[in-house]
Order: structure tokens, then C-alpha cells, then sequence
């Protein structure tokens, strides 16, 4: 009776681990097919990558931003709609049926008048194929609603954003006022973008978009020397032939194993020993340090001055 007790215990303890294994794989699976689920989900609308800003055009350039506007085809009627994204302060003017330019107009610079007068006048925007036997151009088509451009993209289910085509004539107009949020602070150039791409496009948008914020004073300088780690304003003093208190020897092993090189420090600048060294590029104050074979020491290893070892 006791083996049989002991087999029967044995044989509940491992019913319980397979049933509890059981409710693992389950839960894994379950888990597994919820995340597979998700990532048909977003492959069915694919986020493309943003080039970098280039000079050329192209009758339809391809679409290489996130989010890229595009219009609607004019042919139906349907009443539209209009989406914020309230997550990032971004318009997104969407609508299942024809362009929305109330919309578009409201958050543009410019009014529609504004814009039909220069479109003709712009020959960029002349080589734009608008026939509506042309089939479009890596997904964006390029079609006329009663005189005005506008770019349309599909983004699924009938919805589709629109890009109103803006002449050169309004292009500073517009990259100005999406770039300049207040008057004291402005947009970087990659959200300067976006907002522009959200509503409205023309062939050379990136570059324009890149040179407006670069040389845009306000916030170009600033933006530079905050690109520049800690740098030192103070000019280098050259090394006098003799020593001096201003002078501090570096002695640490490990960072002359990682650095390569010692380092001695004169009025605030890193310098190289046996004399200043040109800045290096693009960080004033800051130089480069010598390998450690360039560097004299004696016999018990201790660094040897440059005014001794001369």
C-alpha cells in the first residue's frame, strides 16, 4: 500500500507539471501569434526612411519621408475629414474622398488666390505629369483640381493625404513660416520639414528646407555651437623654453594607455609637449595628443621634460 501511495503521488506531481507546461506553450503561442499580428499590421502601412536633402528634380520624385502629404483624386465628392495628431503637434490633412484645401489653406501661409496667381509662372512645376492616363509614380500621383497642383498618396482604407504643389514664388514664404514657430524659437530642419510635407510639397523641398534653416540667423549659430562639446574659448599661449607654474604635468598610466600620449594643460587648452599644436578642426581649444613614442622618458619610467631632454 505505501509503493502504491508513493506512485500515486508521483503520478499527480506529474500531471500538475504537464498541465503547467501545457499553460506555458499555450500563453507562448498566444503571445507569439499577438505579436505576429501586430507586425502584419505594420507592414500593410510601412513608414519609409528620409533621404538626405538633394538639388535634383524629377517630374515625380519618389516618396522618401514619413508621413508624406498626398492628395486626393477629384473625381469624387464625398464629404471629407480632417485628423490632428495631437502626439506630436504635427496636420496631418487626410480625407477619404476628394482634397480637403480649406484645410490645407488654413494652416499655409498663403491663400488660394495667392497661389493661382504664381502657379503659372513657375516652369518647375510645368514638367509635372497631370494626365490621368499616367500611372503614378511610386505610389504619388500628381493631378489638377480646377487650377491648382497637388500631390495624392494612398494611406489605406480610402484615406489619402494631399500635398498642395507650391510655386517658387511661395517657397521662402513657406519654409519661413514653418520654421520659425515663435519669434524666439524655431523649428530644427527636420521638423521643419515634416510640417511642410504634412500640407504641401515642391521638387526641391529638402534642399531648400536644409539651406533656409542653415543660414537662418536666429538659430543657426546657436545651433553649430551647441554641436561643440565643451569647447574652450581662451586662445593657446605658446610653451616657453623654461618651466613655470602655469604648467601641470599629467602623470596618469592608464589614461596614457588609453589616450596614447601624456597631456600637460596651459591656460585652460589641452596641448601637445614640445609645443602648441594647430586646434583641431572644428573644435577650437581642443588638440590632438601625441603617441606615446613621441614622448621621452628615462630610465624609471617618470616623464622627461622637454626643456631636459633637449
Amino acid at each position: 500500500d505505501a509503493v502504491d501511495f508513493k506512485f500515486e503521488k508521483i503520478e499527480e506531481s506529474i500531471k500538475d507539471a504537464v498541465a503547467t507546461l501545457e499553460r506555458e506553450v499555450f500563453d507562448c503561442f498566444k503571445r507569439r501569434d499577438k505579436k505576429w499580428a501586430k507586425q502584419l499590421e505594420l507592414l500593410k502601412d510601412p513608414e519609409a526612411a528620409i533621404s538626405p536633402p538633394t538639388a535634383t528634380t524629377s517630374p515625380v520624385p519618389p516618396t522618401s519621408t514619413p508621413d508624406f502629404p498626398q492628395a486626393n483624386h477629384p473625381s469624387t465628392s464625398a464629404t471629407s475629414q480632417t485628423n490632428n495628431r495631437a502626439s506630436d503637434g504635427e496636420f496631418c490633412a487626410t480625407t477619404p474622398t476628394r482634397p480637403d484645401f480649406d484645410t490645407i489653406f488654413s494652416i499655409l501661409p498663403f491663400s488660394k488666390e495667392q497661389l493661382c496667381s504664381v502657379l503659372g509662372d513657375d516652369d518647375t512645376l510645368q514638367g509635372l505629369s497631370i494626365s490621368p492616363s499616367t500611372p503614378p509614380t511610386n505610389g504619388v500621383e500628381v493631378l489638377d483640381h480646377q487650377g491648382l497642383l497637388y500631390r495624392r498618396i494612398k494611406k489605406g482604407d480610402g484615406i489619402y493625404k494631399i500635398q498642395l504643389v507650391v510655386p517658387k514664388a511661395l517657397v521662402q514664404q513657406t519654409v519661413q513660416h514653418f520654421h520659425q514657430r515663435t519669434a524666439e524659437k524655431h523649428n530644427q530642419r527636420l521638423k521643419t520639414l515634416l510640417l511642410i510635407l504634412e500640407v504641401a510639397w515642391w521638387p526641391s523641398v529638402r534642399s531648400d528646407v536644409w539651406d533656409f534653416v542653415e543660414s537662418c540667423k536666429s538659430c543657426g549659430v546657436e545651433a553649430k555651437e551647441c554641436a561643440i562639446i565643451n569647447p574652450t574659448k581662451k586662445s593657446p599661449q605658446p610653451r616657453s623654453s623654461a618651466p613655470s607654474s602655469s604648467l601641470k604635468e599629467t602623470h596618469k598610466p592608464d589614461r596614457r594607455k588609453r589616450q596614447g600620449g601624456w597631456r600637460t594643460s596651459v591656460a585652460g587648452c589641452n596641448v601637445i609637449l614640445g609645443g602648441a599644436a594647430p586646434p583641431t578642426l572644428g573644435h577650437p581649444g581642443w588638440y590632438q595628443i601625441p603617441p606615446l613614442s613621441s614622448v621621452c622618458l628615462d630610465s624609471s619610467g617618470r616623464l622627461v621634460p622637454v626643456w631636459e631632454g633637449q
